[in-house]
């Protein structure tokens, strides 16, 4: 075989490395704890502690308001204070990860973009902007109910100031109270008078009082509360659109008590963070809905529970989450399909407050992302050893490149990091024109050779002794790399449960459309480095050292299996990334790596009228590298929009783009004639990432680009996280004039050679993969690949951002 690889499979293996949440020596059953609870409760602030569901944070008293049936609320602001400003709703999330719109200071009306004519043909529905906005803030009669079924309505206010009696538990630790999940000044269309109103359930502002039965109307003052999401952008007029900062998710409008319990966008992503109400909605938006996830990526704190009792629906099989409804101490309703389920006796202790009783504050139902211990149940055999199997090409054209040399001693220097401790297993297989098994059994002086020449009809030569222990056999390891690597280690070829990850180093063509299936389906990646050699391309040598280290070091999951879940009325239709699918909603994972992301593509079956609130789970059953089963739990939860513009409001344009890199086709949302490129301002980016996605290998036409690069560059697409495939889409470009002083640096020659060096080095440090650093003079010929990284400007092959934009103008007036 011409080419040089390395399929490296590894097999059943079991047993856990480096879990961010290892169970500690004291023995509780919940380790790595997240963080207690802390109230401050008094009498007098219409909160009782001794009542089921109360709301433990202070509040001001309410009083009813005679005039508007409304409770008021007392606060900093006085009671029932009318406040002539804009609402400022507090961030539930860190500023790191708070990607909605800022909010700004409305602008007088005719200063305002929002409020100027939209032209016809723009993104949102009617040639006109709504009118402004009417906010209401009602509160109901049953103070200390809180009712997080988005299917019930809720009791209205009829003038009675009594409250009721009933109570019922949140699943958050400090239940609101609301009537719902979804955050205030949620955006309604009002089809009477055409004008959009925003219902509040009660609204936290400055000062830390609460809004009472107030009305702001845009005609106050003459401001506007157009959202930001919704400005219309000319992109043929505002050619400048990437922002000063890194572009965030948006957050989803939940309200903060929910949001802050929601899973983190860098594990679980939807497209759109409003999900439709209907298909054909969705349909009428243009937008793809699916979800993104990266569920085994490396975490600084995982929550790890280790008691027996694993709760989950008994209908549709759901983990408990911070999502569901309590019903009462006895009793919680599922999340996704509505079912009303018993709890369990052990699930009534708190392992963290020590307290009988709480169900609402153990760990399970206060965090998104959670891992459980699985018990033998969730064990098909005994947890299997882990084993890395190396096959390696010898023949004389891959000896002529020198890779050995450098496998090896990657190797050599990273035995030591597998996973698995004493119970990884390590054998190797060569290949030229035959396929070469070594034996290292006991007593021999040297490893035994066996030679099987007919590879039409390959067999294992040997049963036993083909297989080595990593931990026994290290101090035998004393051979150099280029020579007697092949004498050290012994193969067991195991058929199950074997992932293939292949390494190809060739400057010929090897069919990695052929090759790539292997690792598609096996859950396995692609490594490939073209025009490899030891010494004629350093950096390429440099490149494949620093990722080899990464794939040896890395955890790893083994024997696993993933299930997506969804609300009752969505649905799963199509599964990207490399696994194979044993069932409608089952993924089989042989082997799962921090390094790795999937996308799913979703459909509306049934009306979501009745419901405001949608989740989606997946859970990740697998090994670790220590023998323990584990489970990795994920919900996010999202909430029901019915108008077009919550729809373009809550789109997610990076998400969308890594959706539709893994569809590999392009979707136009622009539907009428007019005289500019009108989007919401949610979306202004997508444009400029579709035409990223075009300038890519995977799909660019035209090019002399070579087959097995182009195959390369399309199972990235399908393998990467979002975050590591926009990278990749669209690549950051930075100046190295003006960094700042940095700490620490070797010492160089120059200041500003120390400053790029270091600022060059944290660049590689952010990513799984290495990227190669090339200096690239004015005739070099590595400039074309460079040039085909701006993406906003022209190529001989691919239109300039403003060319796409006028091609798609002139798609839409056809």
């Amino acid at each position: 075989m011409a080419q040089p690889g390395i399929p490296a499979a590894r097999g059943a293996a079991v047993g856990l490395q480096g879990q961010n949440g290892a169970a500690s020596a004291s023995g509780s059953s919940y380790t790595n704890g997240p963080v207690q609870n802390t109230s401050q409760v008094s009498s007098s602030q219409g909160c009782d502690s001794q009542l089921p569901g109360s709301y433990l944070r202070p509040m001001p008293a309410k009083t009813l308001n005679p005039f508007s049936a409304h409770l008021n609320y007392g606060g900093s602001q006085g009671s029932g204070q009318t406040l002539n400003r804009p609402l400022v709703a507090s961030s539930p999330v860190p500023p790191s990860l708070h990607s909605g719109p800022v909010p700004r200071a409305p602008l007088p009306a005719s200063q305002n973009p929002a409020a100027t004519p939209m032209p016809s043909g723009s993104f949102l529905p009617g040639a006109n902007p709504p009118p402004p906005l009417n906010w209401q803030y009602n509160y109901p009669s049953t103070g200390l109910q809180t009712n997080h079924f988005p299917h019930v309505a809720q009791p209205t206010l009829s003038g009675n100031t009594n409250l009721t009696a009933d109570h019922q538990y949140a699943s958050p630790g400090d239940p609101a109270l609301q009537t719902s999940f979804v955050k205030p000044g949620s955006i309604t269309s009002n089809a009477n008078s055409g004008s959009m109103v925003a219902h509040s359930t009660y609204d936290e502002i400055e000062g830390g009082g609460f809004l009472g039965a107030n009305h702001l109307t845009a005609s106050m003052s003459g401001l506007s509360l157009h959202p930001e999401g919704l400005r219309v952008v000319n992109l043929l007029q505002e050619r400048n659109m990437l922002p000063s900062t890194p572009l965030q998710p948006p957050v989803p409008n939940l309200h903060e008590d929910i949001q802050k319990l929601n899973c983190s966008p860098e594990l679980f992503r939807c497209t759109l963070t409003g999900v439709p109400q209907t298909q054909a909605l969705l349909n009428k938006a243009k937008l793809p809905l699916g979800l993104l996830l990266h569920p085994f990526k490396d975490l600084v704190q995982l929550p790890v529970v280790t008691s027996s009792t694993i709760v989950r629906c008994r209908s549709c099989r759901t983990y408990i989450n911070p999502f569901v409804s309590f019903l009462d101490q006895r009793r919680w309703k599922c999340n996704l399909c509505y079912r009303v389920n018993d709890v369990p006796e052990e699930f009534m202790y708190n392992p963290l407050t020590r307290v009988y009783g709480e169900p609402h504050r153990r760990p399970e139902v206060q965090n998104a992302t959670i891992e459980f211990m699985a018990p033998s149940e969730y064990m098909l055999r005994p947890p299997q050893p882990p084993v890395y199997l190396f096959v390696f090409d010898v023949s004389h054209n891959a000896i002529e490149t020198g890779y050995l040399n450098s496998v090896c001693q990657s190797l050599l220097d990273n035995l030591d990091l597998l996973p698995g401790n004493t119970r990884t297993k390590i054998g190797f297989i060569t290949f030229d024109s035959t396929i070469h098994f070594y034996s290292l059994q006991e007593g021999l002086s040297q490893p035994q050779m066996l030679i099987v020449s007919d590879i039409d009809d390959v067999f294992i030569p040997m049963p036993e002794n083909l297989l080595v222990n990593l931990n026994e056999s290290k101090e035998e390891i004393h051979l150099t790399p280029s020579t007697d690597f092949y004498k050290k280690l012994a193969l067991d070829c195991s058929g199950q449960q074997a992932a293939v990850d292949l390494f190809l180093l060739s400057g010929q063509y090897s069919d990695l459309a052929s090759l790539g299936c292997v690792s598609r389906y096996s859950a396995g990646s692609v490594y490939y480095y073209p025009s490899y050699h030891h010494q004629h391309n350093p950096v390429q040598v440099q490149k494949f050292q620093k990722e080899l280290q990464r794939y040896l070091t890395r955890k790893i999951g083994f024997e696993a299996v993933m299930r997506i879940r969804c609300t009752k009325g969505l649905s799963i239709h199509t599964f990207h990334g490399n696994f194979f699918v044993r069932s409608t909603d089952l993924l089989s994972l042989p082997n799962v790596n921090p390094d790795a992301g999937y996308a799913v593509q979703m459909s509306v079956e049934e009306s979501l009228t009745d419901t405001q609130l949608v989740s989606f789970q997946s859970a990740l059953l697998y090994t670790s590298s220590k023998g323990e089963r584990r489970i990795r739990v994920h919900t996010l939860c999202l909430p029901v929009v019915s108008t077009l513009n919550e729809v373009f409001l809550g789109a997610d344009v990076q998400a969308i783009s890594g959706l539709l890199a893994n569809m590999a086709y392009r979707s136009s949302v622009l539907s009428s004639q007019q005289p500019g490129l009108m989007v919401p301002f949610s979306l202004r980016l997508f444009p400029l990432f579709v035409l990223a996605l075009l300038k890519q290998k995977s799909f660019q036409t035209g090019t002399n680009a070579r087959l097995d690069e182009r195959i390369f560059a399309m199972c990235q697409v399908k393998n990467q996280p979002l975050v590591h495939l926009m990278l990749t889409t669209h690549p950051s470009l930075y100046r190295v004039d003006n960094l700042s002083d940095e700490t620490d640096l070797p010492e160089l020659d120059t200041p500003e050679s120390a400053r790029t060096i270091a600022f060059i080095s944290w660049l590689r440090e952010q990513r799984p993969f290495f990227p190669i650093l090339y200096v690239i003079r004015e005739e070099s010929p590595m400039k074309a690949a460079f040039l085909q990284n701006l993406v906003e400007d022209r190529t001989e092959s691919a239109l300039s951002y403003y060319e796409f934009l006028l091609h798609v103008q002139q798609q839409v007036n056809k």
